[in-house]
């Protein structure tokens, strides 16, 4: 049996928005912006961690975190984002 539990945030919030950093050497990533948006699109609240707030944590494997990694990691640096289409990302 699978179950969804679909619950809003206390703010209403209906959609979050983080923007992530990746350390490929180290397998890790952190949050360097975080926006929270209201269901009519207004932004309830936004952060903005400098680097002294920013902790890179490491992402466990064969999480949604881990694969990002993969997929940023993978990314040869300089390649045109329109090359992307058939690239394949190692495991």
């Amino acid at each position: 049996m699978r179950r969804t539990i679909k619950r809003r945030p206390k703010d209403g919030a209906a959609t979050v928005l983080t923007l992530l950093a990746f350390n490929c050497d180290e397998r890790s990533s952190a949050a360097l912006s975080i926006f929270r948006y209201a269901p009519n699109g207004s932004v309830i609240q936004s952060t903005h961690l400098n680097r002294f707030e920013r902790e890179f944590t490491p992402d466990p494997p064969g999480t949604v975190g881990d694969g990002l990694l993969k997929f940023v990691c993978s990314y040869p640096v300089g390649m045109d984002p329109s090359e992307l289409k058939g690239l394949e990302i190692e495991p």
